[in-house]
């Protein structure tokens, strides 16, 4: 056989997912990051088939563990959701958890009364 018609032969017969006698078939493999599943849905758009030489494979990504957790940078707190163009806070997100932070509060003044006025014990109610 002319090697003009063998490279046809070959690439035809994986174009086509047949098989050739001279031609060695190797089973389908998934993807790095994929792993074999069972057999793929129409609406699974996460799952994908591979047939090579009748041998079929269903492939779908792989599933991620993640146990990170989000955390507030240094000087900064946790607290609810941001506001609409809030300035000093962000969210941080991180394996499907979120985090808002804000800025710590950095107030060092000590507590003075007025001039007019002398310190006591707490206000009544």
């Amino acid at each position: 056989m002319r090697p003009s018609l063998l490279l046809f032969v070959v690439t035809s017969a994986a174009l086509l997912g047949g098989c050739f006698k001279d031609v060695p078939c190797k089973a389908p493999v998934c993807s790095e990051g994929e792993t074999a599943a069972g057999a793929c849905d129409a609406s699974d758009r996460g799952c994908r088939t591979l047939e090579v030489c009748g041998l079929v494979v269903h492939c779908r990504a792989a599933p991620v563990t993640c146990t990170a957790q989000p955390t507030c940078a240094e000087g900064e707190v946790p607290g609810g959701a941001c506001g609409a163009g809030e300035p000093g806070c962000r969210s941080v997100s991180l394996c499907g958890t979120t985090v808002h932070c804000r800025a710590e509060a950095q107030c060092r003044a000590a507590p003075a009364c007025e001039p007019d006025e002398e310190a006591g014990s707490a206000c009544a109610a």
